[in-house]
């Protein structure tokens, strides 16, 4: 199952931030067009009306100029 960017707008919208993340990024090389395109890669399964979830990393907070609150319920 995938998301498709030229459908729905940036694919990246559906991804949100979190230090527990169900998903990791991976640079894609395609042969068809020559580009390098943004794949995302499920860490565990995902149940269906699930969040994407992915760690921005401290570079993205910071040229934001703040932190990130977590938000991930504590078991």
């Amino acid at each position: 199952l995938y998301v498709d960017g030229k459908l729905a707008g940036n694919f990246a919208r559906f991804i949100n931030h979190s230090y527990i993340p169900n998903v990791h990024s991976l640079s894609v090389y395609s042969k068809c067009d020559g580009l390098w395109h943004v794949m995302m890669h499920a860490n565990q399964d995902i149940a269906q009306d699930t969040q994407l979830l992915i760690n921005y990393g401290p570079g993205y907070w910071q040229s934001k100029g703040f932190e990130p609150v977590d938000l991930t319920p504590n078991p």
